[in-house]
């Protein structure tokens, strides 16, 4: 399982990094989170990192990049931040969200919203821990004798990624000949 990386960009980047800009430093920013839900869930919800004693902490691009456990600064000469969202270590269900990333700045009472908080454009992603399955038996299964000029269809339970190079390989033993990804004719329809 893979975790998700995240880069965010600071537009001031060449004045100060986004942790010189909180309210710790004399700035107006309190927190740069990573945040999502679920699709059709109208809440959103801070996402979590780990520390370096793998306790939860909320992703915040604009805290002291030790605590995220991050290098020293969690941002680099560029003006990218970058956090892990550890997604395979925590307790996310699969399903299909959506993500952002919200600043969260100082209220300035009766100033427009956008002086207060920004959000970035939200984005689509599906985490799907379940990989695609055989569906039903297979030929190979259920006895057949195979020549190797044989055609055989194996369907899944899902779609299969089949951009070469295939991330998935197959083995075929015929008379004691193996036969492979390299010398058998693939066709994926995913």
């Amino acid at each position: 399982e893979r975790d998700l990386e995240v880069l965010v960009y600071n537009v001031n980047s060449n004045t100060k990094s986004l942790n010189q800009q909180t309210v710790e430093y004399g700035g107006r920013l309190n927190h740069v989170y990573l945040r999502y839900r679920k699709i059709g869930n109208p809440d959103w919800t801070t996402a979590t990192t780990l520390d370096a004693d793998s306790i939860p902490i909320d992703a915040d691009f604009a805290v002291n990049g030790t605590e995220a456990n991050l290098e020293s600064d969690p941002e680099d000469t560029y003006g990218y931040a970058k956090l892990e969202w550890p997604i395979s270590k925590l307790p996310i269900l699969d399903g299909e969200y959506e993500i952002k990333v919200e600043s969260q700045c100082e209220n300035i009472p009766g100033a427009p919203d956008d002086y207060n908080f920004f959000s970035t454009e939200v984005l689509p992603g599906i985490i799907d821990r379940q990989p695609p399955s055989v569906y039903g038996k297979s030929p190979l299964e259920l006895g057949s004798q195979l020549k190797p000029t044989d055609e055989v269809t194996i369907p899944f339970s899902e779609d299969i990624l089949c951009k070469k190079p295939f991330s998935f390989s197959i083995i075929i033993t015929i008379n004691n000949i193996p036969y492979d990804n390299d010398n058998l004719q693939i066709a994926c329809n995913g």
